[in-house]
């Protein structure tokens, strides 16, 4: 042990005062000591400054005295710089005063243990996962569900002291699934919830999601593969349909519900057209099953210019020479330049640009194409009108 620099005793005397005397000091003087614990704790060991590095061991065995006031062993506590990994190293009645100080290690199974305790604070314990490098800790450690989790879940669901982005960062980390929205949850509580999957999809959410748009669309998403399974029981209109295209879900279930949008909203919706085209563009359709203005809609309210080309070389057949001038002529310039007459635009030369000017000649929409020295494509347009059926 080293001496300090003007004084014969030990160093540790002022930093670790028991920890010292408990691993060096002479038998008679800690049997004095444990004879008069409680006096040497509040004149000896709190009045030292530097006091704060005391050893787990000591610290703990300190904590578990019965023979000192509950408010001199906190006092003590609080002043030392020790971290605890586990809540189980101590007495449970300083649970709070070791999240309260930070001096737990942020992990989930002490967290469990803590809402299991009858008197855990909240408080405390929002504070405590608010604390910027617990939260990255805790987003870094393992949470294990079970069913002593379950306290810490309801706790996290119903916190409203978290700001919406602690919510969304500790739903992320956190499985719980709940039947039933709170009914205490303001609107963007209940919209967290369900955006984040933590709400289940039964009869009773599904009712309470369709007063709000917005809510309903969340709570589908998450639970596309049940909704689908189950499409019949549920009545849901074609604006929510539509949104869930434009949701993070497979390329079969978009096709599913892009089927089962009326077609006639469709062919008069413009927004819901410009969701439902690109998802047909994607997929293998037959697109003779639907009539002209289906298609025109489609097409027409589509984007990029490309998915718009693509479409229209899909479907052309489907469509009457009349009806595929129609729509080039909708269609940006200068692709709506080829449904003039005596005309001769030039289009970029892509792959599917040569597949258009491909079927628009064999079909007789254009006289002719041909790629220019300088790459791109010239369409030739008939000189005059010509009887197209």
């Amino acid at each position: 042990m080293a001496l300090s620099a003007n004084a014969a005793i030990p160093a540790g005397l002022e930093t670790c005062n028991f920890s010292t005397i408990r691993e060096l000091g002479a038998k008679h003087l800690q049997d004095h000591i444990e004879e008069n614990f409680s006096t040497y704790l509040t004149d000896v060991v709190l009045p030292l400054e530097e006091n704060t590095y005391e050893n787990k061991a000591a610290i703990i065995f300190v904590l578990e005295r019965d023979d000192v006031d509950e408010r001199v062993l906190t006092e003590f506590l609080v002043k030392q710089d020790a971290v605890f990994e586990s809540l189980d190293e101590v007495p449970n009645r300083f649970y709070s005063t070791l999240i309260e100080h930070n001096m737990i290690k942020p992990k989930w199974e002490n967290l469990i243990r803590y809402t299991g305790h009858e008197n855990y604070r909240g408080d405390l314990l929002t504070a405590f996962m608010q604390e910027s490098s617990n939260k990255q800790r805790l987003q870094m450690d393992n949470y294990e569900k079970s069913t002593d989790s379950l306290a810490l879940s309801r706790f996290i669901l119903k916190n409203e002291a978290f700001s919406d982005a602690e919510l969304r960062t500790y739903l992320k980390i956190v499985p719980a699934t709940f039947r039933a929205f709170p009914e205490e949850e303001n609107a963007s509580r209940r919209q967290i919830l369900a955006e984040e999957g933590v709400i289940a999809f039964n009869d009773d959410t599904f009712g309470a999601a369709s007063e709000e748009d917005d809510l309903l669309i969340a709570l589908l998403t998450n639970h596309i593969d049940a909704f689908l399974k189950k499409k019949s029981d549920y009545v849901v209109g074609d604006r929510i349909l539509a949104a869930l295209l434009e949701k993070e879900i497979s390329e079969a279930q978009k096709l599913e519900i892009a089927s089962d949008i009326n077609t006639s909203t469709v062919s008069t919706d413009p927004l819901i057209a410009a969701v439902v085209g690109p998802v047909f563009d994607r997929s293998d359709v037959e697109f003779k099953d639907f009539d002209f203005k289906y298609l025109n809609s489609i097409i027409t309210n589509s984007s990029p210019t490309r998915v718009q080309i693509s479409l229209l070389n899909k479907c052309h057949t489907a469509l009457s020479k009349g009806q595929v001038r129609q729509i080039i002529e909708s269609l940006p310039s200068p692709y709506s330049k080829i449904s003039e007459y005596c005309v001769f635009p030039r289009i970029e030369n892509t792959e599917q640009n040569q597949v258009l000017a491909g079927w628009l000649e064999r079909r007789e929409i254009i006289s002719s194409w041909s790629e220019t020295f300088l790459g791109d494509i010239r369409i030739n347009t008939f000189r005059r009108f010509r009887s197209e059926s």
